[in-house]
């Protein structure tokens, strides 16, 4: 659809440009009328529409049930992390909680452009790490350990903050050739920092070390919880945790009972969520690496579509949603350029394609594509400059 955007706007941009000094204000202006138009198309998806929206991104009714039965199992907030496997492809459903947190230096990234660790020890303080000696005790206890099993061990470890002299310190000990000390570090939101700690302590099976009852000198290694999986990027995914979080739901639901406040109310179901929703492996399976690589990426597009399916809705797919956007919005470029999806679907189908009632997009996918394309758009028209790859071959000369 963002390919189908370009290709109008770029039929029309001189003669736009041309006859209107500002071509950007007006596609700016329209811009938000037509997403207007798109959200009263949306609705939410009922469970058994699902596997239709899979099925539009994944294209194959196999990976479609899939992702069909992951979702109903680990719900909107679960957490599905996609990785290589062998040949099959296989997926495991477990524990999982999310932390509004994410890496403190790109020197923790070991995975595209995320920290991952299986099996990690985490250590969970309301310490605020100022100086790189208040880290010295976790690193010690962790290399005794490392030497008592003979293996290296990673560990999380969880504070109120950590200076930027601090994380140089973590980073420069991580990357170190011959017998690093892993320890990455997480901050906590300083809205839920309090409430938080507990959540992962309990879900991790770790000590909480608040640095006045139960100080840096005092850790010793049993204080560490741990995990099957971890994942940072720009937000923390804990997964298969090795505590038991029911005390702990059944002390928040207390609180809920409890509380007046609706706002808390709220903030502390999300919580119970956190901790008890479901996470997903999916490790893709194919005999070539090639195949291998291009089921990962379909089967990314379809968790994509579906989370952002569940979270915001569904428009009606097949270019349906932006035609009936243009009619709204009256004969303008933009109006004129909504219908260009649809059109181009039925011209890759060689005629009148009927486009079935169970054929689906996400709203959000949409929205978002939309606003980039008006984006885009208004940068071309304006500076009617782009640069882009030019992938022919240079040593041949072209007549």
């Amino acid at each position: 659809q963002k390919t189908a955007y370009e290709m109008r706007i770029s039929d029309w941009s001189s003669d736009v440009c041309s006859s209107d000094l500002f071509p950007s204000h007006d596609i700016e202006a329209t811009c938000s009328i037509a997403r207007e138009e798109l959200k009263k198309l949306k609705r939410d998806m009922k469970a058994e529409e699902l596997f239709d929206v899979a099925m539009v991104s994944v294209e194959d009714k196999d990976t479609a049930q899939m992702l069909t039965d992951i979702f109903s199992k680990i719900g909107k907030d679960g957490f599905v992390s996609v990785e290589t496997g062998t040949v099959s492809t296989t997926y495991e459903v477990m524990s999982g909680m999310e932390v509004k947190s994410g890496l403190l230096s790109e020197y923790f990234i070991n995975s595209g452009n995320r920290f991952v660790q299986n099996n990690p020890v985490v250590a969970v303080t309301n310490i605020n790490f100022e100086t790189p000696a208040q880290v010295v005790p976790f690193a010690t206890k962790l290399r005794e350990q490392e030497v008592k099993l003979g293996t290296p061990l990673t560990m999380v470890l969880i504070g109120h903050a950590f200076t930027k002299e601090v994380i140089r310190a973590l980073a420069s000990n991580y990357m170190k050739e011959n017998n690093p000390i892993m320890i990455v570090p997480l901050s906590i939101p300083y809205f839920d920092k309090n409430e938080l700690h507990g959540d992962i302590s309990s879900f991790t099976g770790a000590t909480f070390i608040d640095g006045v009852n139960k100080k840096p000198e005092d850790f010793v290694f049993t204080d560490t919880g741990s995990c099957e999986k971890v994942v940072i990027s720009d937000r923390a995914y804990f997964v298969g945790g090795k505590g038991n979080v029911n005390e702990r739901v059944e002390y928040l639901r207390q609180k809920i009972a409890e509380s007046s406040s609706e706002f808390d109310k709220e903030r502390m179901e999300n919580r119970i969520g956190g901790m008890t929703s479901g996470s997903a492996i999916i490790k893709v399976g194919a005999y070539s690496e090639q195949e291998k690589e291009y089921r990962r990426l379909k089967i990314e597009d379809g968790v994509n579509a579906v989370r952002n399916a569940l979270v915001g809705g569904i428009v009606p797919g097949g270019g349906l949603a932006l035609k009936e956007v243009s009619g709204k919005i009256g004969t303008t470029i933009l109006g004129d350029a909504l219908e260009a999806p649809y059109k181009q679907i039925q011209k890759n189908a060689g005629g009148i394609l009927e486009i079935k009632p169970n054929i689906h997009d996400a709203y959000l996918t949409i929205d978002a594509a939309l606003a980039n394309a008006c984006s885009l758009a208004g940068i071309l028209l304006t500076t009617e400059v782009a640069v882009a790859d030019d992938d022919r071959d240079l040593d041949k000369k072209e007549d």
